[in-house]
């Protein structure tokens, strides 16, 4: 502690290079625990960081006039000059980051690195394809100044900005500027605090606990694999009844049989997932492709899982329940808990990721590629859609016994858990594989699709497009409506009932959602953390945009630029509208891409495509109902679902009929089409694949088209009628 002291104070009286060099030879030797102190100099970068704990310094990282020989261990004392410049104060104590402050930094720095490597492949691949398309007629220089670089010099510097020279990657001043800072270029990374002991032990639990559930599904998967094909599904289905046999058996006291549990396997659980599992399992076998063999086994035991719950149930439902007959129990079981039931729940979670992925892990292992499979709904909906699935599984699990609330929720996130682990699973079958060379060669052949000089299909024109998305947001507008009511009419087992319900619902919905509607923007913006923005290039671009489009001038907002890009527009009524950016998306994008994005966020606005979600929220409110019949407990599970697809289908016309009004707005539908190109070349770069290689469940959950289709779509607005 003295001779960090000592260091401090000879740095603060002898300021510059030489007395710099004197206070690392005094202070390096001391041990202390990682301290350190702000000290910005004229020989040194501004912020720099001043050890006082010793930690090692590489002499290359420093000036020239800090070579090693300065370094030694102990050098000959260098005269101390007077200082001419004016001494540079010490930050205060409070603004000295903690470790947990530096720990952030640390990991805001690399993760800010690992973007602009992202955005630089993205930056190179795009740029050769445009220069291919326009036959080099382009500069590339041109194509390489992003929106940040091109908003940041033309906003008028303010005289304290003017007084520090700007770094060369430093964020635009028209947008917020990101919290990650570099690493500090002479003592790099700083060291990392230990993790509390309890953390540590929670930390070695999970990875325990996910160790031992890897080996219980790679035992299971080898076993698979030295099966025939056509025998895995009727092993793991007769597995599941002999588990169940062998449970009530030699367990009365917990397992049995509670026929309400079966009607769930049988009207929800298998109702929903069998048929689609079937329909997975059928496009896989016509492939006929033998880099498939691991998912068509995996599908095969999910199903002979899945089939042996629906079997027992059946055989428990019509009177032939040899367990229960044993134990001369005819209704129910002596136990608490309906094993094969329970069995079949955990299969339905690890099956979902096989349905919904199963066409992207099949490319993945076709061209050997890590890929891992992300369910495709986006965070609003998933949280309208999540709450509307667990309540069924809440009711299935509170039909287990007299204990049923201890173990409901315990139950209820194992089978969280089986949906995650199946998730893992699949990812790793893919990434076992994994080549490099292979995953370049796809990433190549991708590209080759995405060259909007080679557009198939005639040439269309924006308003062409518009007319042709409003037909299908119509559609699954009304399909949502009418499907809405069917589903409320067999829950009330009467149609004039099913009316007056609609419209007390109906009612409320709007008394409640109309604060929802004038306060959407402002929720929005503060929900994803974006600030507003009153002058700059960015506002004016959007001033002009607003003009063009005639809508009102919506409120900008603009969030860190750095983290995943997004553009969103919000707000039901023109007047309080949204448009904000947020994540790296103006380091990506050029100003001319830049407005093709703000411009089909204004579309958003310009169709009031807002209150269209709103309209399906209310009719998602229809669904609500108890369940008496078997058709009653179907529908628990199948109308939310029903009603995810078709509020999914209205948000692709949307996005439609946006793209056209984007195009229509700046004339330029090129731009947004490269735009987008680069979206799905981030895709591509981080272990995903367009949509168009998912299973037709996966595209029916999709919010916006296909990226390809998109582009394309808009390539086909460029080309010229022959």
């Amino acid at each position: 502690m003295t001779r960090a002291l000592l260091a401090v104070v000879l740095a603060l009286a002898c300021p510059g290079q030489e007395a710099y060099a004197q206070a690392v030879r005094v202070a390096r030797p001391a041990p202390s625990a990682g301290a350190a102190v702000f000290l910005p100099s004229a020989g040194l970068p501004s912020g720099a960081l001043l050890p006082l704990a010793g930690a090692p310094l590489s002499a290359p990282a420093l000036s020239p006039s800090l070579a090693a020989p300065s370094l030694d261990p102990a050098p000959r004392p260098a005269p101390v000059r007077a200082a001419a410049a004016t001494p540079v104060p010490v930050a205060p104590k409070a603004a000295v980051p903690g470790a947990k402050a530096l720990e952030r930094r640390a990991a805001e720095a690399k993760e800010r690195a690992a973007e602009q490597r992202s955005i630089d492949r993205v930056l190179k691949v795009s740029i050769a394809l445009e220069k291919i398309e326009t036959g080099g007629s382009v500069r590339e220089e041109d194509l390489k100044v992003t929106a940040d670089r091109a908003w940041s010099e033309a906003a008028p510097a303010s005289p304290a900005a003017a007084a520090v020279p700007a770094a060369a990657s430093s964020p635009s001043p028209v947008l917020p500027k990101a919290s990650g800072a570099a690493p500090n270029k002479m003592n790099g990374p700083p060291p990392a605090p230990k993790p509390s002991l309890i953390r540590a032990k929670a930390k070695e639990g999970r990875l325990a606990m996910g160790r031992a559930l890897d080996r219980a599904v790679t035992s299971v998967g080898s076993l698979s694999r030295r099966l025939p094909a056509p025998l895995v599904a009727f092993a793991t289905g007769a597995a599941t009844v002999g588990a169940d046999l062998a449970a009530r058996l030699l367990f009365p006291a917990v397992f049995g049989f509670t026929p309400a549990v079966g009607l769930w396997v049988v009207a929800g659980l298998g109702g929903v997932l069998i048929p689609a599992l079937v329909a997975t399992r059928i496009v896989l076998a016509r492939k006929a492709d033998p880099a498939h063999a691991p998912l068509t086994r995996y599908a095969d035991g999910l199903l002979g899982v899945l089939a042996g719950a629906a079997a027992v149930t059946a055989l428990g439902l019509t009177g032939l329940d040899l367990p229960a007959a044993m134990l001369g129990a005819a209704a129910k079981g002596a136990g608490l808990v309906s094993l094969a039931p329970l069995l079949g729940l955990f299969a339905f979670m690890a099956a979902l990721p096989v349905v919904y992925g199963a066409g992207h892990t099949a490319w993945g292992l076709r061209n050997k590629t890590k890929i891992a499979p992300e369910f495709p709904v986006q965070l609003p909906f998933s949280l309208m859609l999540l709450p509307m699935l667990f309540s069924p599984m809440m009711r299935f699990l509170s039909l287990t016994g007299g204990v049923s609330d201890l173990l409901a929720f315990p139950l209820l996130f194992a089978a969280i858990a089986a949906y995650r682990l199946s998730v893992r699973f699949l990812t790793r079958m893919t990434a076992k594989g994994a080549s490099p060379a292979a995953a370049a060669f796809s990433v190549r052949e991708l590209l080759a699709r995405w060259r909007l000089d080679r557009v198939p299909g005639e040439p269309t024109t924006p308003e062409a497009e518009i007319r042709r998305a409003r037909v299908q947001s119509a559609w699954w507008g009304g399909a949502l409506a009418l499907g809405s009511l069917a589903v409320l009419s067999a829950l009330k087992l009467s149609v004039p009932a099913a009316l007056a319900a609609a419209g007390a619902s109906l009612t409320g919905s709007l008394m409640t959602m109309a604060p929802m509607i004038l306060l959407s923007g402002f929720a929005a913006a503060l929900f994803m953390r974006v600030k507003r923005v009153r002058s700059g290039p960015y506002v004016e671009t959007v001033r002009d945009l607003a003009r063009r489009a005639k809508v009102p001038m919506p409120r900008v907002y603009a969030g860190e630029t750095t983290g995943d890009p997004n553009a969103f527009a919000a707000g039901g009524v023109q007047l309080l509208s949204v448009v904000a950016v947020k994540g790296y998306l103006t380091r990506l994008m050029t100003v001319r891409e830049m407005r093709g994005v703000l411009a089909h966020e204004l579309s958003h606005v310009k169709y009031r495509h807002m209150l269209t979600l709103f309209a399906s929220i209310a009719c998602l409110q229809l669904l609500s109902g108890g369940a008496v019949t078997l058709l009653q407990m179907a529908l628990g599970y199948w109308a939310p679902l029903l009603w995810m697809v078709g509020a999914m289908g209205l948000t692709r016309a949307n996005e439609r009929m946006a793209d056209a009004g984007a195009a229509r707005i700046t004339g330029d539908p090129r731009a947004l089409a490269t735009g987008l190109r680069k979206f799905a070349l981030l895709g591509v770069d981080d272990e995903k694949v367009p949509h168009r290689e998912g299973s037709w469940l996966y595209r029916l959950l999709l919010s916006h088209p296909d990226p390809l289709e998109r582009v394309r779509t808009l390539g086909r607005m460029v080309k010229k009628p022959d």
